[in-house]
């Protein structure tokens, strides 16, 4: 009987320890993540080109799109206009328990930015993942329109 709540105990307290570790190290993460989307967000819709807009993106959209695909996208956001501000620069970063299956990329993050452009009012939405030997970068970047559906714009 003793052993059996030996065990329970032991439990138990590697999953407090595991729970403080998660909760207390999320905080970084979240500093982390926003000085990199508040770094990246504006660099990008400042000037959009290819080269400028890959220098913050990583293998994920290499992987999704072509570069004649991503050139378009590039030259599709163009059109928006010169950049004028960006503001409500939200998000945060959260622990993805993936790597338990293999996969390196255990951290990642979302923000969202609302921008405009000399032509239109849009808004940015971003998923990064945290490399543990390369830190933060984009795998998913969007830029719409304000009031058009995502199902509209590119992906």
């Amino acid at each position: 009987m003793k052993k059996k709540w030996l065990i329970v105990l032991v439990v138990t307290v590697l999953l407090i320890t595991f729970a403080a570790v998660v909760y207390f190290t999320t905080g970084k993460l979240d500093e982390e993540s926003r000085a990199y989307a508040n770094r990246a967000i504006p660099a990008i819709v400042r000037r959009f080109e290819l080269d400028n807009f890959l220098q913050f993106t990583n293998s994920d959209m290499h992987e999704k799109y072509s570069d004649a695909e991503l050139e378009t996208m590039i030259r599709d956001y163009q059109e928006f206009g010169n950049f004028i501000q960006i503001s409500n620069v939200l998000g945060s970063a959260h622990r993805d328990f993936t790597f338990l299956k293999g996969d390196a990329h255990n951290v990642s993050a979302e923000y969202q930015a609302m921008v405009e452009f000399s032509e239109a009012a849009a808004m940015v939405k971003i998923k990064m993942i945290k490399s543990p030997f390369f830190g933060w970068s984009i795998s998913e970047f969007t830029l719409y329109p304000v009031g058009m559906s995502l199902s509209a714009s590119h992906p």
